[in-house]
């Protein structure tokens, strides 16, 4: 049986595309699994820091969001049995203070980036913050990688000045209180805690326009944090809670942040750690709801 060439380079051109198509196809579904864009809900820990975020992947390739970050006291180093502490690499350290100074950044902020998918289905991509040091303002930038599991989970790495963090995220969702209601239908009361002096605190929540970002308005004994002074709180799915504080005395403004966990059962509470500006110090803030 004969056959026309013309018609069998048609069948042919006809499976290959057919074969093109397929291949597209499972490349496209490959992707969607794989896709960030959404909004996510981000704890993110490592190289001494601690932050919360609220991350939106956009399907434009942008990064944009908010962050809260918090330094994480450094333990105390071992003594090696002679009276002094020993360094990682055997020799003899100079200082026994358990709080080791190191860089830290704290404090909230919005952060933008942009973000692309490699070949391999990883995101990939940057962001960059502000930050003051000094009271000069420094741009800061911070590379990540990762997989994302669409709508359910997102888990990244980013190379940072001060080491390695691990991003862990799920979907943006806006917390509540179990009993029913909202965070800023009751007053909050506080415990700042600064080596052994407790001073204590109350409170408000006021919600923003940020799902989970709450403007905070309160005082303590000798200070006072007004509702324009930009103090905030946010609140994690992933049962943490950040608390980013200017405290004001007089005409005196005194940066701290804290981050730790987050009860939110039939009693709404939160232990946190952190840093404050103006002794450079780890401190300790509890917070609990009134009912």
């Amino acid at each position: 049986m004969k056959h026309s060439i013309g018609k069998l380079m048609l069948c042919h051109v006809k499976w290959l595309a057919v074969l093109v198509v397929a291949t597209m196809a499972a490349t496209v579904a490959h992707a969607q699994r794989n896709s960030p864009v959404g909004s996510w809900d981000v704890v993110a820990s490592g190289g001494g820091q601690a932050a919360l975020m609220i991350l939106e992947f956009g399907a434009d390739n942008t990064v944009s969001g908010y962050a809260l970050f918090s330094g994480v006291q450094k333990k105390a180093p071992k003594d090696n049995g002679r009276g002094v502490p020993a360094s990682r690499d055997g020799s003899d350290g100079a200082s026994t203070n358990a709080q080791t100074k190191r860089t830290n950044w704290f404090g909230f902020t919005p952060i933008s980036g942009t973000w692309m998918m490699d070949l391999k289905g990883n995101t990939v991509g940057f962001y960059t913050f502000i930050g003051a040091v000094g009271g000069e303002e420094v741009v800061n930038s911070v590379s990540f990688r990762g997989k994302a599991q669409a709508n359910k989970r997102l888990t990244l790495v980013a190379s940072t000045t001060y080491g390695k963090v691990a991003f862990r995220g799920i979907p943006l969702r806006t917390v509540t209180p179990k009993g029913g209601g909202t965070f800023d239908a009751s007053g909050w009361y506080g415990a700042r805690k600064i080596k052994n002096v407790v001073d204590q605190e109350f409170f408000s929540l006021a919600l923003s326009e940020v799902p989970n970002v709450y403007i905070i308005e309160g005082s303590g004994p000798t200070y006072e944090y007004p509702y324009e002074g930009g103090s905030v709180a946010m609140i994690s799915r992933q049962k943490k809670i950040g608390f980013a504080i200017q405290e004001r005395t007089g005409t005196n403004d005194v940066l701290r942040a804290s981050i730790g966990n987050f009860n939110n059962g039939k009693k709404t509470s939160a232990v946190t750690k952190g840093v404050i500006q103006a002794s450079d110090s780890y401190f300790e803030f509890k917070a609990v709801r009134f009912e």
